[in-house]
């Protein structure tokens, strides 16, 4: 994957979640050794729900498709897909 088309985005959300977690953490410099775990900490959150919204975008899109072919919805369960984030829940498309 090529990170140069994402290079603003990556850098405007890292200023942003620097600048907040400096604003609201404190005794930052007795904890600078653990200052990374605190981030991907953070980081992991966004990543889950940055993948809910491409899964559902997705999902989104191919019913639109299947809706164009007469296809319909029979059932709407909730289904939980495991991320390298952690586990996000959407409504699955079947």
């Amino acid at each position: 994957m090529e990170l140069t088309p994402y290079a603003p985005l990556i850098a405007r959300m890292g200023q942003e979640l620097a600048e907040m977690f400096l604003s609201q953490e404190s005794h930052l410099t007795e904890r600078a050794r653990l200052l990374d775990a605190d981030i991907a900490t953070l980081l992991r959150a966004v990543g889950c729900e940055a993948m809910r919204q491409v899964y559902a975008g997705v999902t989104a899109q191919e019913v639109a498709c299947c809706q164009q072919q007469g296809m319909t919805i029979h059932r709407n369960p909730t289904i939980a897909y495991h991320v390298i984030f952690g586990t996000i829940t959407l409504s699955s498309p079947y």
